[in-house]
């Protein structure tokens, strides 16, 4: 279960245009500091977008991480206990 939901999560990357944050931000800092493109093209074409992004998706993987977890160790109690979990 975990490998697959490890293969699900990048798998939009690619076909949505997006680009793994940090090869994309290696590239887009090396191409602004050799002048192939502006700063403020660098900065507004990749920085602007990828910093909300991932830390959307991060607290969004991370919430659903956790909620995994809660809902493992509630199991876990209740069986413990002997009484069943709401």
């Amino acid at each position: 279960m975990q490998i697959g939901l490890a293969r699900l999560c990048p798998a939009p990357i690619v076909p949505l245009g997006f680009r793994h944050s940090i090869v994309g931000a290696v590239q887009e800092f090396y191409l602004a500091a050799r002048g192939a493109v502006g700063w403020g093209t660098m900065l507004g074409g990749f920085v602007a977008p990828a910093v909300p992004g991932n830390v959307v998706g991060g607290v969004v993987l991370v919430t659903l991480r956790n909620r995994g977890q809660l809902s493992a160790d509630q199991d876990a109690d209740a069986e413990a206990t002997g009484s069943a979990r709401v």
